[in-house]
């Protein structure tokens, strides 16, 4: 009996010591993670003691319950106890110290890799379970990739935050890749895990867009900014790089400070807004303020969670959807009250609140919500998320840290694995709750179609011969029709808005299109009520320096004024989504007066094509936005700094006996650019146009670093073109974002560096020639080109340099006398087909450059002929070089491993047979060129 009261006492002793142990060692980490949370978060109570307690149980009890089935998929690391100590001795500085670590690749290798913790909230890493950033060896990406983000779901169904970014890569929205994946740090399940695409020069890449800066904005948690205001389009000082255009210092903010200018300007200046219009563009905020509708969040807002792309080519700034998370849908559907879907509503800054007050920013951004909801994004989503849930249950059954409660932006989540009420009725388990989000979603597809096909919410009234229409709702009306009685004779002859308020007919009004038909007048132009802006909520947070700003819409009067009155007898308008008629009921409401820039939209009219003839003197810049026609004979000279740049249409209609000119004013002043910039370019045609001493440009945000620019263009051509003698910026012809441009007969002498440089672009070169170049003739990046019966000459580096993930066609041409005649380098592939290679330092190079492409290059060439003292051939060991029934005149230098000659005759000395794999893909890019070709093997063009 005492020997066993002894052990009873031994036991609870031991007990209460490693309790207390524990207890004191848990009371630490309660600490120490609320002192790093301190003025970041609001802090609640949670027994971490008792929560140790349950972990302990579930330590034991997980491993036996869990699911040996195959879940989400596996990604695993293995992260030494040092390592994960260091990360953790002196938070939140020690989170982004790089630590050395291991993790199995998709190849099944394990391989190195550094980890450290991320995120500047401290739910990423203040608690047991903890998220990680990957950093992969510039050698071993995956995917085009090399960061990686492992990142612990902040809410309590786990998937919540992966919701936005799938139904972004739906929309069209800019986003990084998620993934839903199982997360295994030292072979323990750590549970369901987003693996998101790092942002920066590789997500860059990997969306077709040049390397330029990529800006963060965050003003919550730890990069909150003390005593300073916590709007961040109010201070370019409170946003960070994470991507940088290499031409600029990495500390020069000089096109953020010019954008966020802009902004501010535009709130008052309408040249300031019509400039932000083509920075900001409305294809890009439209779309990107449609989404957050669709998903119902505006966590990206003027404080936190924002990233911009400042596109240095286009002019453009981009968002990033970062860290979305919507619990709106969710709290609507479960608290049983019925509320609407916002449309409008939202956390914002100053350019989206700018631009809802413009009506045809409005009318864009309800044209594609319409088109997103038509198209049922929202199902879509659900169909792949219930597609989703076994495996989700497989790896969640697996979760070690079920018990925990994970803490959220502004509370503390329930345990995940406990009975807890939703709203409606009690629910347990997290399938319920992933059900319930499914329901959601559902509920939320429908508010949204209901809502945007509801009947306008108008009326109209008749006073003194005048027609008011009162606009009231989100959803636009258009279609607005005037019913005279029959016969009447007082139909009106023009129509306006009545702009100055004065009542009648002046020349400041608004002249609104129309078109009769009987006794009906109907309107072609589109209406919106009034969004305003207002401070919403109670007292400021430690995180909310200023009031959250939403978007409400207000009543909204239009007064319609002709020649003489207007007496309809009714009056009906469509919604401008739909197309369906709806009766307008008479009213005798006022509405508010239209704000600054909610104006009628009438379809622009074409404006009369603008003739240019003779000499005519070019002074500072001009941006033209309607079409032109140049005159054959026709001389530009330009002023010293002078640039063009056609954002429309423009036809150059030189002749060979007289061509258009565009030269200095005086021969030694050095003059900026000449650029195509747009889509509205397209359909142009430059012949017989001769350009020299010209150089590039910074216009506002963008850079022409070429004499003759071409940005963002499609199905453009250039005949007869002759460039000479361009100076100081690198480029004779720059092409960057376009695609469909032609070049026929042109010529490029004595470039001050490259010749063509051509971006991210798609260009046919035919009958061409390059000579004197102070660098390249060609120089390719993530370009698809064809060159034919071209000639390329005494280049200073290479006569085509094929570069960073492009393809080249070489067909039917000569490369003489260049240092290096082809190279293919980085992913890119170079195709030489019927050409000549003839005295270059070098015939044919590749190798590996820019380790974010993982490869060298590859170069194929088939009957093609050599002429050189050497024939120097190189190739590393990351590219390919295959020659096929081609002819050396003199024989050539060692032979790397990598090239592969099958010219050479054998021991019996018969010819070794080809059959290149590649000529049904030369085939197809000629075909896609219009250019036609024999595909019979080993005879291919002839």
């Amino acid at each position: 009996m005492i020997l066993r009261k002894n052990y009873i006492y031994i036991v609870v002793t031991t007990l209460m010591l490693a309790l207390f142990f524990m207890g004191a060692d848990t009371l630490y980490k309660e600490w120490r993670g609320s002192y790093t949370i301190l003025f970041q978060q609001s802090i609640y109570k949670v027994n971490l003691l008792d929560l140790k307690i349950k972990n302990i149980f579930d330590g034991i009890y997980r491993p036996l319950m869990a699911s040996r089935k195959k879940g989400l998929p596996e990604r695993r690391l293995y992260i030494s106890q040092k390592a994960q100590n260091v990360l953790m001795e002196n938070m939140p500085a020690s989170i982004r110290q790089w630590q050395r670590a291991l993790m199995i690749y998709p190849n099944g290798e394990l391989g190195r890799i550094k980890v450290r913790h991320r995120g500047d909230n401290p739910t990423n890493w203040a608690f047991r379970k903890k998220s990680w950033r990957v950093k992969l060896p510039k050698n071993s990406l995956i995917g085009n990739t090399r960061v990686f983000n492992f990142t612990v779901p902040q809410e309590e169904n786990q998937f919540l935050n992966f919701v936005p970014h799938y139904i972004a890569g739906l929309t069209g929205v800019l986003a990084p890749r998620m993934t839903l994946v199982e997360l295994f740090v030292n072979d323990k399940p750590q549970g369901i895990y987003h693996e998101t695409e790092h942002i920066d020069e590789n997500f860059l890449r990997n969306n077709k867009l040049m390397p330029v800066n990529i800006y963060k904005g965050e003003q919550v948690n730890r990069e909150r900014q003390i005593l300073i205001s916590s709007m961040l389009f109010d201070n370019p000082g409170l946003w960070s790089k994470v991507s940088s255009y290499n031409e600029l210092q990495e500390t020069d903010f000089s096109d953020l400070e010019y954008a966020l200018n802009l902004i501010h300007q535009a709130e008052t200046l309408d040249d300031a807004l019509f400039s932000l219009k083509s920075v900001a563009r409305y294809e890009d905020w439209a779309r990107f303020s449609a989404f957050q509708t669709l998903i119902q969040s505006w966590h990206n807002n003027g404080m936190g969670n924002a990233r911009l792309i400042i596109d240095s080519w286009s002019g453009s700034i981009r968002p990033i959807v970062h860290d979305t998370l919507s619990l709106l849908p969710l709290s609507y559907y479960n608290r049983g009250k019925k509320l609407d879907p916002t449309l409008d509503s939202g956390n914002t800054h100053p350019l989206l609140s700018i631009y809802h007050g413009s009506s045809d920013f409005v009318a864009e951004k309800y044209r594609i919500l319409y088109e997103f909801v038509n198209k049922k994004f929202l199902l879509q989503a659900v169909q792949y998320f219930e597609s989703k849930f076994l495996e989700m249950e497989i790896s969640f059954s697996r979760d070690y840290f079920r018990y925990d409660k994970i803490y959220t932006n502004d509370y503390l989540s329930h345990p995940a694995n406990l009975k807890y009420n939703l709203g409606l009725t009690e629910k347990a388990g997290m399938r319920a709750e992933w059900e319930q989000l499914i329901k959601s979603l559902q509920w939320l597809q429908e508010a949204l179609w209901k809502k945007l096909n509801a009947p306008p919410r108008s009326k109209w009234i008749n006073a003194e011969g005048k027609v008011g229409l009162i606009v009231s709702g989100e959803v636009p009306l258009n279609r607005v029709t005037l019913k005279f009685s029959q016969g009447s004779n007082k139909i009106p002859k023009s129509l306006a808005w009545d702009a100055d308020g004065n009542g009648r007919l002046s020349k400041k009004d608004i002249s609104i299109p129309f078109r009769v038909r009987g006794h009906h007048v109907e309107l072609s132009a589109i209406w919106n009520s009034n969004r305003v802006t207002a401070a919403e909520g109670g007292p400021l947070s430690p995180v909310r320096q200023s009031p959250v700003a939403r978007f409400f819409t207000v009543p909204t009067q239009f007064w319609l004024v002709s020649e003489g009155e207007l007496n309809p007898i009714s009056v009906s308008a469509a919604n401008f989504l739909t197309g369906e008629m709806f009766l307008l009921s008479a009213g005798e409401v006022l509405g508010n007066t239209p704000s600054k820039h909610n104006i009628p939209v009438v379809e622009k009219q074409q404006v009369p094509v603008e003739i240019w003839s003779n000499t005519k003197i070019i002074e500072g810049i001009h941006q033209i936005d309607g079409r032109v026609r140049i005159l054959p004979g026709t001389t530009l000279r330009m002023k010293k700094g002078a640039s063009l740049i056609f954002r429309n249409q423009v036809q150059i209609e030189g002749k060979l006996e007289n061509p258009v000119k565009i030269v200095s004013d005086t021969p030694k002043d050095l003059w900026g650019t000449v650029a195509l910039h747009g889509p509205n370019t397209a359909g142009s045609v430059l012949s017989h146009l001769m350009i020299e001493n010209g150089s590039g440009a910074t216009i506002g945000n963008i850079h022409y670093i070429g004499m003759l620019s071409v940005h963002e263009a499609k199905n453009v051509e250039f005949e007869n073109l002759i460039l000479r003698k361009n100076r100081k910026f690198d480029d004779m012809m720059h092409i960057v974002y376009s695609d469909d441009i032609r070049l026929r007969n042109c010529v490029f002498e004595e470039a001050f560096s490259d010749g063509l440089d051509v971006d991210l672009s798609t260009v046919l070169i035919q009958g061409c020639r390059f000579s004197d170049s102070g660098n390249d003739a060609v120089d390719l990046m993530g370009s698809k080109v064809l060159i034919m019966k071209s000639e390329l000459s005494r280049s200073g580096d290479k006569g085509v340099s094929v570069g960073e993930g492009s393809d080249a066609v070489i067909y039917n041409s000569s490369l003489n006398q260049n240092m290096i005649g082809v190279e293919s380098k980085d992913g890119s592939v170079a195709y030489v087909v019927n050409s000549s290679l003839i005295k270059n330092g070098r015939q044919i190079n590749a190798y590996k450059k820019n380790w974010r492409y993982g490869t060298g290059g590859r170069v194929v060439i088939d009957k093609s002929v050599f002429t050189s003292p050497d024939n120097s051939i190189k190739g590393d060991k990351k590219s390919d070089i295959k020659i096929f029934d081609s002819t050396f005149s003199i024989g050539f230098g060692k032979k790397d491993r990598q090239v592969s000659i099958d010219s050479l005759s054998t021991d019996s000395g018969e010819r070794k047979a080809a059959s290149p794999d590649y000529q049904p893909i030369v085939f197809e890019v000629l075909q896609s060129w219009g250019i036609q070709g024999n595909s019979e093997r080993r005879g291919v063009f002839k």
